[in-house]
């Protein structure tokens, strides 16, 4: 097996890893495809969303076939909070079947047009994927990651559920970083080298949206004003990850909304 034939998460240790993410879109389309394309230079894995707040989509699934079609390493990402037990496995094992090995575990948003399932957490799926579907299901083998947000406060049952998802996941995605005190807790910093910091280059507005939207971000003011432009925004999330390598973390991964055309000054000086 070459260098980038690896599974991503061998590469953590040997290189900065880098990941990003797309959004399938409502379309019964591959257009995802042409902002996936710009990231394909850069990246050594891109994490397929699902459903963000509860919105119906194209299925990560589908797109992450697709993604591997055209020669990407797709990360499956998975809410439990759309499937019972017998949804979960069922799409688990028919992704590898497909050639799917990767998979990010989370509890996902809370719907505001559906009804939640909600049988399993994100700690329970993890250890689903990684310990009794193995044990169960000949030939499942998946590499499993989970996500972290360093900006919830209070961080107690933030730190507490890392620990959990700690013992069954192979990688870490945070939230988005704009404070790396944040990052500062002893557990995180024990489990640096397979954290991906996440990066998300602000645009003017993008910040009092995320305040005001999404559950459990919060910007800081003083981030906030200073993105006056898009440079601001990349120029930070530059800065960001230059950080991140500098601190010994994994690798990142990029929330690029709008900017993609712009990855490599991101990246610059840092992979």
């Amino acid at each position: 097996m070459t260098f980038t034939e690896m599974a991503f998460t061998e590469k953590f240790g040997r290189k900065f890893v880098v990941t990003g993410e797309i959004e399938p879109g409502t379309a019964v389309s591959t257009s995802f495809l042409a902002k996936a394309q710009k990231f394909k230079q850069y990246v050594d894995a891109l994490n397929v969303i699902d459903s963000p707040l509860g919105e119906p989509q194209v299925s990560s699934l589908a797109a992450s076939v697709v993604l591997k079609q055209n020669g990407f390493e797709p990360i499956l990402q998975m809410c439990s909070r759309d499937r019972n037990r017998t949804a979960i496995i069922n799409d688990l094992l028919g992704a590898k079947l497909l050639g799917i090995n990767n998979v990010l575990a989370i509890t996902g948003d809370y719907p505001k047009e559906s009804k939640p399932v909600y049988e399993y957490d994100s700690v329970r799926l993890l250890r689903l994927v990684k310990q009794e579907m193995p044990e169960k299901y000949k030939g499942f083998d998946m590499t499993a990651g989970a996500a972290y947000n360093s900006m919830a406060e209070p961080q107690g049952p933030e730190l507490i559920k890392l620990e959990k998802k700690l013992k069954y996941a192979d990688f870490i995605q945070t939230q988005m970083v704009f404070d790396f005190d944040q990052l500062g807790d002893k557990l995180v910093r024990k489990n640096k080298k397979k954290i991906l910091v996440g990066v998300l280059p602000l645009l003017p507005g993008m910040a009092d949206y995320f305040n005001k939207n999404i559950p459990g971000v919060v910007v800081p003011e003083k981030v906030a004003k200073s993105i006056k432009s898009a440079d601001d925004g990349v120029k930070l999330a530059n800065q960001i990850a230059k950080q991140a390598k500098a601190e010994g973390f994994g690798g990142v991964h990029l929330m690029v909304f709008k900017v993609e055309n712009r990855i490599g000054e991101i990246l610059k000086g840092v992979a």
